[in-house]
C-alpha cells in the first residue's frame, strides 16, 4: 500500500517589474556578501519577491552568493545572487517570514534568485527593479543519503496524483461540516512513502553474513529498530574482480647485459565481491599486423599475493612492448579473472615512454551465469511411503533434457525421464536430493530438494510391527545425538582503556556414537540498559564468529563497560548442530576485574 502526501511544490518563474531600470550613474563595485548593507538588501529583496507571488511557499534567504553595488545619487542599487529555500507557509497566507519554518529536506525547494533592488537612503523607498528565481527539489539520491525513511517526491505527470487528490477531497467534503464544497484546481507535486511489510534488497554481497533490523516510521517519528534478525549467509555467486586501474611505470634499471628492468605499479580494484588472490602480468614486444594487439615471445609473471607492484625484466632498447595486468580471485575451486588492463611501453636508450589504452574485455568467469535459464525446473518430492519392505520416495521435475543425473546421499543414477523413485531410505533422517543435466556443458545447472523421512512408529505397516523397525529407528536416533556446550564462564580485563572479555566453555558428549566436532558458533550480543529484566531483550548489536573445533575459548575486544552482553555458544558437528547455551554477562567498570 502506498501513502501519498500531497504537497504544493513548483518552480517560481521569473517576473519583471514594470518600472524601467534606472540609468547607470556609477560603475558597479563588488561588495562583501557579509556586508550589513548587502544582508539587509537581500532580505528586503526576498520580501518583495514574496509579495509579488501567489503560488508556492514563502521564501527566505539561506545565503548570499554574490553582490555588487552601484551608487545612484541618494541611494544604492544592489545586484544580488541569493540562495533561497522555501518554508511551510503558503504565499497566499502573507505571513511574516519569521513565523515560518524551513521545511524538511524531503519537502523543501531551493535555488537561486537574481534580483536588482534600489534603496533610497533618504526616503527609505524600496524599488525592486527585476528578479528571476529558479527553484529545484533535492534529488532522490540526496534525500535517501540524508534521510532513508523520508517520503520521496513523485512526478505530477499523469492522472495518478490527481485521482488521489480528488478521492481525498471528496471524502473531506462528505465528512466535514463545511457549507462550501471544495474541488481540486491543480496538483503541483506530491510525495510517496511505502508501508509494505517487505523489502527487496538488491545489493547483497556473496559469501557474507548479514543481519537485518526494521523500524516503523510515521509522521510522529519512530520507536526504534527491532531486535536483529537471525544471521543470514549470502550464497549467491560472486562477480569477477574489476579491472586494475592506472597501470604506470615506477623505476627503470639498466642491467649489465644491455637489457632494462622495469618496475610497474597499478591501482587495485575497489569494493570487489572477493579479495584478490594474485595478479597475472604478461609482457611481450608488439608486432604490426592487421590485429594491432597480436604479440610474440610473451612472458608471464604472477605476483605474490595481492601486492599491486611487480618487477619485470628483459626489455630490449628501442622496442615497443605491450604489458597486460589481470586480477585473479578464487571462489572455492573456481577461478575468476578480471578484464586485462594494458600499457604500451617504448624502451629507449636513456628513457622510457608509455601510454595507456582501453582495457581488454576478456573477462573469465568459471561460475555459471545467473541469467541462464535453468535446465531443471520445479523439482519436487512426494511424501515418503513404505512399500516392498522398504521406505522410498518419488522425486519428479519438469523435463528439459533427455539424460539426467540424480544424486542422493552417495548414490548417483543416470536416467531418462522426469521422475525417479529412491528406495532403501532410513527412518528419521534428512536427505538431500540433487537433479542436474548429465551433459558436461551444463555442469552446475542443478536443482535441489530436501526429503525428511518419518519416524518408524508413525508409518502404518501391513501386519505386525517387526523388531527390525525398532532397531533401525533406534540406530538412527542414536546417530542424531548432538553435542552441547556447558560451563560457560567469562573473565573481563581492562586493556588500554577498554574491556576485553575471555569466554571459556566445555563440551558434553552424552553418546559414544556422536560424530566429531567440526566447529563452534560463538555469538555475542550487546543489550540495552533496560533489557535484563525483559523476556525479549532489546538488542542493539550482534556479532557471530565460527571457531575451529580445537578452540574452546574466545576473546572479544572493545567491550563497553557496565553493559549487558548475551553470550551464545553452539556446537557444530557432522551429526547436526547442537542446542545453543546462552548466558547474560555484565561487563565491569574500567577500574575493576570480574571472574
Amino acid at each position: 500500500m502506498k501513502l501519498l502526501v500531497l504537497t504544493v511544490v513548483g518552480t517560481l518563474l521569473g517576473a519583471a517589474w514594470s518600472l524601467p531600470v534606472a540609468p547607470d550613474i556609477a560603475p558597479l563595485q563588488a561588495a562583501s556578501c557579509n556586508d550589513s548593507q548587502v544582508v539587509i538588501a537581500a532580505d528586503l529583496a526576498v520580501r518583495e519577491i514574496n509579495k509579488r507571488q501567489d503560488e508556492g511557499n514563502i521564501l527566505v534567504v539561506y545565503r548570499i552568493n554574490d553582490a555588487h553595488i552601484q551608487n545612484k545619487g541618494m541611494g544604492n542599487t544592489f545586484y544580488l545572487d541569493i540562495y533561497v529555500v522555501d518554508t511551510d507557509c503558503p504565499m497566499v497566507s502573507r505571513k511574516d517570514e519569521k513565523q515560518c519554518k524551513i521545511k524538511p529536506i524531503h519537502e523543501t525547494l531551493f535555488g537561486d534568485c537574481h534580483a536588482v533592488i534600489h534603496i533610497n537612503r533618504v526616503s527609505r523607498e524600496i524599488l525592486l527593479y527585476s528578479y528571476n528565481c529558479t527553484l529545484i527539489a533535492p534529488s532522490r539520491k540526496t534525500i535517501l543519503s540524508i534521510c532513508p525513511d523520508c517520503p520521496l517526491r513523485v512526478t505530477k505527470e499523469g492522472d495518478t496524483l490527481l485521482g488521489y487528490a480528488k478521492q481525498t477531497l471528496h471524502k473531506y467534503n462528505k465528512e466535514s461540516n463545511q457549507a462550501k464544497v471544495f474541488e481540486v484546481k491543480e496538483i503541483l507535486g506530491g510525495s510517496t512513502q511505502t508501508t509494505e511489510d517487505h523489502a527487496l534488497l538488491r545489493d547483497i554481497r556473496p559469501n557474507r553474513w548479514y543481519q537485518f533490523r526494521v523500524a516503523a516510521v510515521n509522521t510522529h517519528g519512530t520507536r526504534g529498530f527491532t531486535t536483529p534478525s537471525k544471521h543470514f549467509h549470502s550464497s549467491k555467486d560472486p562477480t569477477p574482480p574489476e579491472t586494475p586501474k592506472n597501470v604506470r611505470i615506477g623505476s627503470v634499471t639498466n642491467r649489465s647485459d644491455g637489457t632494462l628492468q622495469v618496475k610497474i605499479f597499478w591501482d587495485p580494484p575497489q569494493d570487489d565481491d572477493l579479495s584478490i588472490h594474485h595478479y597475472k602480468v604478461s609482457w611481450s614486444p608488439k608486432i604490426l599486423r592487421k590485429t594491432p594487439m597480436a604479440t610474440k615471445k610473451e612472458r608471464l609473471k604472477l605476483t605474490q599475493g595481492n601486492t599491486s607492484e611487480i618487477q619485470l625484466e628483459g626489455f630490449q632498447p628501442n622496442v615497443e612492448y605491450l604489458i597486460l595486468v589481470q586480477a585473479v580471485s578464487y571462489w572455492g575451486q573456481k577461478r575468476l579473472k578480471s578484464a586485462k588492463s594494458q600499457l604500451v611501453l617504448m624502451a629507449g636508450q636513456d628513457s622510457i615512454s608509455y601510454n595507456h589504452s582501453v582495457p581488454l574485455l576478456e573477462v573469465s568467469n568459471e561460475l555459471p551465469s545467473s541469467h541462464v535459464t535453468p535446465s531443471i525446473r520445479r523439482l519436487e518430492a512426494a511424501a515418503p511411503h513404505y512399500s516392498n519392505h522398504q521406505l522410498q520416495v518419488k522425486v519428479f521435475w519438469k523435463k528439459a533434457h533427455d539424460v539426467t543425473s540424480v544424486l542422493t546421499h552417495v548414490l548417483v543414477v543416470y536416467i531418462q525421464g522426469t521422475h525417479f523413485v529412491i528406495t532403501g531410505l532410513a527412518f528419521a533422517c534428512k536427505y538431500k536430493v540433487t537433479v542436474q543435466p548429465a551433459s558436461a556443458a551444463e555442469e552446475g545447472n542443478e536443482a535441489m530438494v530436501f526429503v525428511t523421512t518419518p519416524l518408524c512408529n508413525s508409518v502404518k505397516l501391513k501386519g505386525a510391527r517387526n523388531t527390525a523397525c525398532l532397531q533401525d529407528e533406534h540406530t538412527n536416533l542414536a546417530g542424531k545425538i548432538t553435542l552441547r556446550a556447558e560451563k560457560l564462564m567469562a573473565i573481563f580485563r581492562n586493556v588500554n582503556g577498554s574491556i576485553v572479555g575471555q569466554f571459556h566453555w566445555k563440551v558434553s558428549q552424552n553418546h559414544p556414537s556422536s560424530l566429531p566436532v567440526t566447529g563452534y558458533q560463538f555469538t555475542w550480543t550487546q543489550l540495552s540498559l533496560n533489557s535484563k529484566a525483559s523476556s525479549l531483550p532489546d538488542t542493539i548489536i550482534s556479532q557471530t564468529q565460527i571457531l575451529p573445533p580445537d578452540q574452546l575459548q574466545f576473546t572479544a575486544q572493545n567491550l563497553l563497560p557496565e553493559t549487558f552482553y548475551r553470550i551464545q555458544v553452539q556446537v557444530l558437528s557432522l551429526s547436526g548442530n547442537g542446542p545453543a547455551i546462552a548466558k547474560t554477562f555484565e561487563t565491569p567498570q574500567l577500574n575493576s576485574t570480574i571472574l
